[in-house]
């Protein structure tokens, strides 16, 4: 795996598990933003397990490089699904963007991983 791709992939890890901790305890700022889009607190707590997941995955692909295409997947995956959240809210382009890219760039670890197995 290339510099960039560990870089990417460090970045997901930090990302992710504070990101997941967060909506897992409970922070005022997620426990705001689901309500703000009318979304379930139940989904709150699969979106930071789901998250967390993901990160752990990345974390393993250090020692076995199959999870990170795993946590890649799990991770985009959340991502466009957040993207498919902020476009149906018809929020403004610049909240529908940075999810939108995270997706891309985790696939992109997935994708790596794929290539270098064929």
């Amino acid at each position: 795996m290339n510099i960039v791709m560990i870089v990417i992939q460090c970045f997901f890890i930090f990302m992710f598990l504070v990101a997941g901790t967060s909506k897992l305890l409970g922070s005022k700022q997620q426990v705001e933003i689901f309500k703000e889009i009318n979304l379930p607190q139940w989904l709150r707590i699969v979106t930071g397990l789901v998250e967390v997941l993901g990160a752990i995955a990345l974390v393993i692909g250090f020692f076995d490089e199959k999870f990170v295409a795993i946590g890649g997947l799990i991770i985009g995956s959340t991502m466009l699904g957040a993207t498919g959240i902020h476009m149906i809210i018809k929020d403004a382009f610049k909240k529908v963007l940075p999810p939108f890219i995270f997706a891309l760039l985790a696939l992109s670890l997935s994708l790596e991983w794929i290539l270098q197995v064929l």
